[in-house]
């Protein structure tokens, strides 16, 4: 009779866990998925850029899954191994067209907002906003893996293209061709007098 209740009960348990979402994606798993996902599109859609960047498919998928891991365990940050499943999902269906204008990712690869205030400390694993909250860039300055969260500015201010400030999205930061500085605006417009 005993070992009929303990047997009973583990069942229930079981029923409780896969009910309530306790089976959900690993960080090992949804990195691989992610990582496979990026390499197997990029060599699928274009071998010869595939072959600049990676000398195989495996060591593409190891370094892919690494930057992944870390960014899931770094601190701060709002990342999920489900939000990177799903990330992974959108990859796979993505056309050739899309992988190679390397403009924009799918929405669901956008890292969500971490929890890094405007000042606070951030680091760079893998991603460059999934730290700082607010919309918030994580700058880091060249050679380093630390930096801190700095807030978008608007159109028409100051900016530059490697130490920030950075321009609030749509708007990038337009120099005059000599140099990193120059100010935000919307790529193929220009301003009257």
């Amino acid at each position: 009779m005993k070992l009929r209740l303990e047997r009973f009960a583990f069942i229930a348990m079981a029923v409780v866990v896969v009910a309530c979402g306790g089976g959900g994606v690993s960080a090992d798993q949804a990195c691989t998925d992610v990582a496979q996902a990026r390499c197997g599109q990029l060599q699928m859609c274009s071998a010869f850029l595939f072959q600049r960047r990676w000398p195989d498919l495996a060591t593409c998928e190891v370094r892919e899954k690494l930057a992944c891991t870390n960014g899931l365990a770094a601190p701060k940050t709002a990342q999920s191994p489900s939000h990177v499943d799903s990330c992974a999902t959108a990859l796979d269906q993505e056309a050739c067209t899309a992988v190679l204008s390397d403009t924009q990712q799918p929405a669901s690869c956008e890292p969500p907002a971490g929890t890094g205030a405007i000042g606070a400390a951030c680091g760079l694993v893998g991603t460059t906003n999934s730290f700082c909250t607010g919309g918030a860039i994580c700058v880091v300055a060249t050679g380093m893996t630390s930096g801190t969260c700095v807030a978008p500015v608007a159109e028409g201010a100051a900016c530059d293209t490697v130490v920030g400030p950075f321009c609030e999205v749509p708007a990038k930061c337009v120099t005059n061709g000599s140099g990193t500085a120059g100010t935000c605006g919307l790529e193929g417009t220009t301003t009257c007098s």
